[in-house]
């Protein structure tokens, strides 16, 4: 309901030419914010019950190698996620499971990074860590969809913003 609500507001700024497509994007992020803000969307109320919901929907979607709708599973499953709890670091560790599958490997080294530094269980430890070596070999082995110059900035600019 509140997306089709900002979806509707959003769609209204392009039909009446307030915002435009050539709009940069500090402008379309600016846009969405103030749209937010009119709207009194209130933001996402952080609940390790409902990431691990979430988190649940995704595996399943992965094991039916459905990867893109458990990404975003994944990705609401982060989103609802209490700070440093064991539930953000398995939706990290579970969104590098998604990227592995999609040879993005790059993006799952990063994940695993952020499952290790948000409390992903130890006993589940030894699978991640096989994930991660796993990612370096085909990454040395050439299988990169990533140039090394390109990810490095992406990195950087997520570094920057905190993510």
């Amino acid at each position: 309901m509140k997306k089709n609500m900002v979806k509707q507001a959003l769609s209204r700024k392009f039909d009446t030419g307030e915002l435009d497509r050539d709009s940069d994007l500090q402008d379309f992020l600016k846009s969405i914010n103030e749209t937010v803000r009119t709207l009194n969307i209130s933001e996402i109320r952080k609940s390790d019950d409902s990431a691990a919901k979430l988190r649940i929907a995704g595996n399943q979607l992965y094991r039916e190698r459905k990867y893109d709708e458990a990404l975003i599973s994944y990705n609401e499953s982060i989103c609802y996620a209490e700070p440093k709890s064991d539930q953000l670091g398995m939706g990290y560790a579970n969104r590098s499971a998604v990227y592995y599958e999609q040879g993005e490997f790059e993006f799952a080294l990063y994940n695993i990074d952020l499952a290790k530094r948000n409390n992903y269980p130890e006993k589940l430890m030894p699978k991640l860590l096989a994930r991660e070596l796993n990612c370096k070999q085909q990454i040395v082995l050439g299988h990169s969809k990533v140039n090394c110059i390109e990810f490095g900035l992406i990195i950087g600019q997520a570094l920057q913003h905190n993510f």
